[in-house]
């Protein structure tokens, strides 16, 4: 009795399945372009210089170079999740509190103290904190 339900049931969730795949992997913008490159390369002439080799000229070419760029929701996931742990790595913290011994810092990225000054920096229309009379 449980074989044929599990299948009936199954049938549906492929189908749904398939159709998630397929609306994720469909671009969502596609930005595509020519751009010609030029080349110099240097053809003989079919004359002989007075020294007796064969005469050159240089020629300019333009060799045409397609660009296509495909964004799909999939890539655009990866790359920002690739950017927040970059970021994390270079510039992140993390620091827990232990009783009885205080704060500890477990990780420390390498740009975290230049990233904190940058932070502390005031802006420009920032008013100086109020010193007191």
């Amino acid at each position: 009795m449980a074989a044929p339900a599990a299948t009936a049931l199954a049938v549906p969730v492929k189908e749904v399945v398939t159709g998630v795949v397929k609306v994720l992997s469909t671009d969502i913008a596609v930005i595509e372009g020519k751009f010609y490159r030029k080349l110099k390369g240097r053809v003989r002439t079919g004359k002989l210089t007075k020294a007796g080799r064969p005469q050159m000229r240089t020629v300019t070419q333009l060799e045409p170079v397609d660009v296509a760029l495909h964004a799909n929701p999939i890539g655009l996931g990866m790359l920002g999740i690739l950017g927040s742990l970059t970021a994390f790595v270079l510039f992140g913290r993390v620091r827990t509190g232990i009783p009885l011994i205080g704060e500890v810092e477990l990780y420390k990225g390498p740009l975290a103290d230049e990233f904190d000054a940058w932070k502390a920096r005031p802006r420009k229309g920032d008013k100086p904190p109020f010193s007191g009379f």
